[in-house]
């Protein structure tokens, strides 16, 4: 089927041009073209045959909503809640079919986002650090901040590991000096770190301490 196309002077429309192309809803439609509808759907005119005999309007692309309602295409990534989204079309010889891919997991903070494995201050603990751990588990999506490191506080607010010694640790009002920690395991401590020091002139001495974890 031929589509003119025209241009009108006083009151005459003279055709300028025709060209090969799909009705479509009162309108023709130029082989190749592609335009986007209401259901989150793009449709395209393709035109087969040497002559063009056969005419299709096909699908082109699927969308996916977002929580909001906006449709985004393939190509269109968008980000919700630190979690990054793309739409894939998925295809076979009679449909097309759209999917939410998950590109990338972050972890939400303080109004923002942090990056998989980013390692941040735990705003209880001066000398605690926290890492983003991200995962994707049964079709689900995990993530959690989880302790990356403990240091000791001492009695000056200075922050200790367990390769330093000789350093004060004030404690339920007495100050223990020439301390030092020692954490075999972190995890098996579970938020006590062993602490040993001398107080004085006092035979050494060896104490849990909690180090503000929860």
């Amino acid at each position: 089927m031929w589509c003119h196309a025209y241009k009108f002077q006083k009151y005459l429309a003279i055709r300028v041009s025709r060209f090969y192309g799909c009705r479509y809803k009162g309108q023709c439609k130029q082989k190749g073209e592609e335009w986007e509808e209401e259901g989150c759907v793009k449709k395209q005119c393709r035109i087969r045959g040497t002559r063009g005999y056969e005419r299709i309007i096909t699908v082109s692309q699927l969308g996916c909503r977002d929580s909001s309602g906006r449709c985004h295409f393939p190509g269109e990534p968008w980000e919700e809640n630190c979690i990054k989204y793309q739409c894939v079309n998925k295809r076979n010889s009679t449909s097309v079919q759209g999917i939410y891919d998950v590109m990338d997991i972050g972890c939400p903070h303080e109004g923002g986002c942090l990056k998989a494995g980013q390692v941040i201050p735990d705003p209880q603990s001066k000398c605690i650090t926290k890492r983003c751990v991200t995962a994707k588990e049964n079709g689900g999506i995990f993530r959690t901040m989880e302790t990356d490191d403990i240091k000791c506080e001492d009695a000056n607010g200075l922050c200790h590991d367990e390769s330093e010694t000789g350093w004060p640790l004030y404690i339920d009002g007495t100050v223990y000096n020439n301390c030092h920690s020692n954490r075999p395991n972190l995890i098996q401590l579970r938020g006590h770190l062993q602490i040993t020091g001398t107080m004085g002139e006092s035979n050494l001495k060896t104490f849990n301490w909690k180090s503000g974890l929860s």
